[in-house]
């Protein structure tokens, strides 16, 4: 039995990835909490059950959200997953364990935009630096700077269109969603930190 590693922010934990998408997640024998402590009984509760659970799996290039396997083209992949690490290891608020109605880790485009090394890193790491779709991106972003606004609103709303065509009315804590008034939008993820991983190997 194949077990694979998941992290986030301030826990990981070993899961047996083929049988979770049959419909139950195994646990290995130490399981963790954001403070290194042995998980409560409500923590486990919420990795148990499937539902709600959020995974980005960096190897196979796509995401399974309640056990919906949604594929997306790499430069939608690693803007989705720029989103998911604002959200998740790069929180601003690391001692809270629920994100409730917090959008602190929304940004506007502009910075999203400028965030080139990031999202040329994360295409080098998932891709590697002799794929000829980071070659190219690398180019690109050399001569821009960054990427153009209608270039990420354009893939923003791919990305959202395909994960709605697979959840069925239940897509609003998944898309990338903007808050805000026009002119000053932020843009980000709703659904909560806790229940987002990443498989990375």
């Amino acid at each position: 039995m194949e077990y694979w590693r998941l992290k986030t922010s301030k826990y990981s934990q070993s899961f047996c990835f083929s049988s979770w998408l049959c419909g139950y997640i195994a646990f290995d024998s130490i399981i963790t909490s954001f403070s290194g402590t042995q998980k409560s009984n409500k923590e486990e509760t919420i990795l148990q059950d499937k539902k709600d659970i959020l995974c980005c799996d960096l190897k196979n290039r796509n995401l399974t959200i309640n056990n919906a396997v949604i594929s997306i083209p790499p430069l939608q992949f690693i803007i989705y997953l720029h989103y998911l690490k604002k959200k998740t290891s790069e929180c601003r608020f690391q001692e809270k364990d629920s994100c409730k109605d917090c959008t602190e880790c929304f940004e506007e485009l502009f910075h999203t935009a400028k965030s080139t090394a990031q999202l040329l890193n994360f295409y080098k790491q998932i891709y590697g630096d002799h794929s000829d779709h980071y070659n190219a991106l690398k180019a690109k972003l050399k001569r821009a700077q960054s990427l153009e606004r209608p270039t990420l609103l354009q893939n923003i709303c791919k990305i959202n269109k395909k994960i709605k065509s697979k959840l069925d009315g239940q897509a609003n804590n998944y898309i990338i969603s903007s808050v805000g008034i026009y002119g000053s939008k932020t843009y980000g993820i709703k659904h909560d930190k806790k229940k987002i991983f990443f498989i990375d190997k």
